[in-house]
């Protein structure tokens, strides 16, 4: 028992051998397996670095690394390509040696704002290389801290060279195009029109009608400024007058040219200024210089009556009608004796001498109102003629009061008038008359003639035509009386104005006609004056100036749809561009670099990531596909049988819609601008029936006859009224419009219920 007391104890801690054994080949094996899972991840990690180099290198984007001082650290082979370099010859070189020179300054600006800016800034430049060739890109800048460091901006770099050519032939397309309506426009206009820019009053357009007015050719006026030929406003004034219709839009006035001939015209001008082109003015004017001479003429003679009226002489004096007859003018001014040519003994003694000069004609008609004067003690007044011995036939007027006298005889007081000029001035105002009447019945404008009470005196033809009405149906009515309809209240209080305070009046008013229609009229309403300068009525002239507005509103709708079709092209191509096709790259980039994290914690996810980032690979490729055809379908370079081809298969995989194509002959020969103008026409037509036709079913025809080729659009959905026009729709419009620019035809037949067929003859080339 004392020997088994004195054995050393055992630890239980130590594992016996065997165990050891065991857990060091566990580990072991452990160990292995790690290292096979390290080396398994370390290929991984080399394949996708590998891949990301490839994807970083070959991308269709160029992408850069800058530092703090816009010094090129990193960039990739396609951004090597677009500065034309070997990407060794790159790094530590600045980004600004291969911009533009014109657009350094906005590069600096760029740079110094995406090193303060957190996110993205995008703008568009110009790459010049070493061998000539100049690229448009866009550049995403993105600014990257890193710690301790100074940041660096990231740059991704977009060829867009091709969209900028596109963009230039768009609008070379469109300033054509509108070139062209515009001169459609104005060639067919009655009165003269003509187009000026504002910037320098330079003339751009001009009609046959106002070169004929101006006596200039077109060729001559296209070279020449406003100021060339007006003659009332200096210069400076026509500046000053150009911002005003640039700051109201429109304007209506008078003034003068001057004729290459020399002479002066008056005009008439009616102007609407449009931002289109950098700010133009649209003018529309009329020959109004026989209408200013004859203004003139009327004021002269009505100046040269009123002076006559005013210094025709008043000669005061009494006779006296004895019981027995006999006659004696006790009293009279010298005045009329000297009138006479009698001397005051004669007339005082006797009224005889005086008397026998009465005109054959008219003395049995003064004896007798003498005779009645005296037994009705009433006023004696009467116009007469005398014989005067120097002087020829004169016209007297009596004025004069009776009283009793006496001895049984008469005496009368007043006054003699010798109105023999007044009786030539009235002759001369019947003259006129006539002559104003003359006028008025071959006036092409409506002129009405008012009393002082506002009543009519006078309508002339081109009244009773509009209103449908006789003179005899409104003369001495008011306004409101005699009008068939009712006038608008501007033309009533226009009218009472005039006739309280004489001043002219001008307005524009919508004039409604018996028949329902609604005319646009100018109105000019002017006093008339007696001799005395008293308001003795009115006259209204009205103009018709329906189709005058109704081009102005055309040209004013035509310009704001240009401008509104090019803003919203410039809207689809940038948000096109810049937002879905950036998006889809950026997020192509997250999720890449998200697989290169995953692949370090697990590699289950590496097929997954790659299959999602070539869908957003091949999306941003078909969003890119999708704005080249927008812009021009590619079909159109094999013709326009193989467009139509393209775009009918579009429409019926997009809308679900039967749809068939006939083209009769494949081998058809029309030039790229007719080609994709019936492309286009084509194109809207089915963009309408998808919208609103309401159809299941579509044909269309391409075919040749002798005059040309041939297309229809033939559709069985609801059908429209072609007569109504849509406000705010361009559609139709713009169909005629193409045709009309390679001198076609469009023909549209559609009633509700039927459908509709659009029918386009072009000339072959």
């Amino acid at each position: 028992m004392k020997k088994r007391q004195d054995m050393p104890a055992i630890d239980a801690s130590i594992p016996p051998a065997g165990m050891q054994r065991t857990e060091l080949q566990a580990r072991q094996i452990d160990l292995e397996i790690q290292n096979e899972e390290l080396l398994q991840a370390r290929d991984l990690l080399e394949e996708s670095r590998d891949r990301y180099i490839d994807f970083y290198d070959f991308s269709p984007v160029g992408y850069l690394t800058l530092s703090h001082k816009a010094l090129i650290t990193e960039i990739n082979l396609t951004g090597a390509a677009m500065l034309g370099d070997e990407r060794s010859n790159l790094r530590r070189r600045r980004f600004a040696e291969f911009l533009a020179l014109e657009d350094n300054d906005f590069w600096n600006r760029h740079f110094m704002a995406a090193r303060q800016h957190e996110g993205k800034l995008t703008c568009e430049l110009c790459i010049l290389r070493a061998d000539g060739y100049r690229m448009d890109v866009q550049i995403d800048s993105l600014r990257l801290a890193r710690d301790s460091l100074e940041p660096v901006v990231r740059l991704a770099l977009t060829d867009i060279t091709e969209r900028k050519r596109a963009e230039a032939a768009l609008r070379a397309s469109e300033a054509q195009r509108r070139l062209l309506e515009q001169q459609k426009i104005i060639q067919t206009s009655l009165d003269g029109f003509w187009v000026t820019r504002v910037k320098d009053a330079r003339i751009l357009e001009a009609n046959e009608a106002f070169c004929n007015m101006v006596g200039y050719s077109r060729a001559e006026l296209l070279i020449m400024c406003i100021s060339e030929l007006e003659a009332d406003e200096s210069p400076d004034e026509i500046a000053a007058h150009i911002k005003k219709v640039m700051a109201i839009g429109y304007d209506r006035f008078e003034t003068r040219h001057r004729h290459k001939q020399g002479h002066l015209i008056d005009l008439e001008v009616s102007v609407s200024y449009s931002e289109s082109d950098g700010g133009v003015n649209f003018v529309f004017v009329r020959d109004i210089t026989e209408r200013k001479r004859m203004e003139k003429s009327l004021v002269s003679r009505e100046r040269e009556l009123r002076a006559l009226a005013e210094s025709s002489p008043g000669m005061m004096g009494s006779f006296y009608l004895r019981p027995d007859g006999s006659m004696c003018m006790p009293y009279v001014t010298s005045k009329i004796w000297a009138h006479f040519g009698l001397t005051p003994q004669d007339v005082a003694v006797d009224a005889t001498p005086l008397l026998a000069r009465t005109h054959p004609d008219d003395a049995q008609m003064v004896q007798d109102s003498i005779a009645e004067s005296a037994r009705s003690l009433t006023t004696w007044h009467e116009e007469y003629r005398i014989l005067h011995p120097a002087k020829g036939e004169r016209w007297m007027e009596s004025n004069t009061n009776p009283e009793p006298h006496p001895d049984g005889g008469v005496m009368w007081y007043g006054n003699v008038h010798d109105i023999t000029e007044r009786k030539v001035a009235e002759g001369a105002l019947r003259a006129s008359e006539q002559q104003f009447r003359t006028l008025a019945e071959n006036f092409p404008d409506i002129l009405i003639r008012y009393d002082r009470e506002g009543r009519r005196t006078y309508v002339n033809p081109a009244m009773e035509r509009m209103f449908s009405v006789t003179e005899k149906q409104t003369i001495g009515l008011s306004p409101q009386e005699a009008n068939p309809v009712e006038l608008p209240e501007i033309y009533l209080q226009a009218l009472k104005h005039t006739l309280a305070t004489g001043e002219r009046s001008e307005f524009e008013m919508e004039l409604p006609l018996p028949s329902g229609e609604v005319r646009t009229g100018f109105i000019y309403i002017v006093a008339e004056r007696a001799v005395d300068g008293r308001i003795s009525g009115a006259i209204t002239i009205g103009r018709d100036i329906t189709r005058l507005k109704q081009t102005e509103r055309q040209l004013r709708e035509l310009a704001a749809h240009l401008q509104s079709a090019r803003e919203e092209e410039k809207a689809h191509l940038a948000r096109e561009l810049h937002d879905d096709l950036g998006q889809i790259l950026f997020l192509l980039k997250l999720k890449v670099s998200g697989y290169v994290h995953d692949c370090v914690a697990n590699s289950g996810g590496v097929c997954g990531q790659l299959q999602e980032a070539q869908m957003l690979t091949d999306r941003a490729i078909g969003t890119a596909r999708n704005i080249v055809s927008a812009l021009r379908p590619p079909a159109l370079d094999y013709g326009i049988a193989a467009a139509l081809k393209w775009l009918v298969e579009n429409f019926v995989s997009n809308m679900s819609i039967q749809c068939e194509l006939q083209i009769a002959d494949e081998e058809i020969r029309l030039d790229e601008s007719k080609s994709l103008a019936l492309f286009r026409i084509v194109q809207e037509a089915l963009n309408n029936i998808a919208k609103h036709a309401q159809a299941d079913k579509v044909g269309i025809a391409l075919s040749k006859d002798a005059t040309g080729y041939v297309l229809s659009v033939r559709d069985n959905g609801t059908g429209f009224d072609t007569s109504k026009k849509k406000k705010g729709s361009f559609g139709l419009v713009g169909m005629r419009e193409r045709a009309l620019m390679h001198g076609g035809t469009v023909f549209i037949e559609s009633r509700a219920g039927t459908g509709t067929e659009i029918v386009v003859r072009i000339a072959a080339d």
